[in-house]
């Protein structure tokens, strides 16, 4: 979250003092790890597990590979997936 924050300061600053219910969910949703709880269970893999992920760089193959793995199993799942899969929050 701190990454996607410090790529353009002035912006989100001015973007959550003009939204700050978006802002407050946002850091809340983060507080409590929302998003990771949520696909640590799609997955079942651990919530540290998929911080680690997300912190990773998408030029790790392993990565990739384990990405196109998930974006399978949800596929089954769930039908056809965007780009959405790929991004961990969106506060930018």
């Amino acid at each position: 979250m701190i990454k996607q924050f410090l790529m353009n300061p002035s912006k989100n600053i001015v973007y959550a003092l003009t939204h700050p219910s978006y802002t407050f969910k946002v850091l809340s949703r983060n507080l409590i790890s929302a998003d990771e709880r949520m696909l640590a269970s799609i997955l079942s893999i651990t919530i540290q597990e998929v911080k680690r992920f997300l912190n990773e760089p998408l030029d790790i193959p392993e990565f990739i590979n384990h990405l196109k793995e998930c974006e399978n199993v949800l596929k089954d799942v769930v039908g056809s997936i965007g780009g959405d899969l790929y991004r961990k929050t969106v506060l930018a």
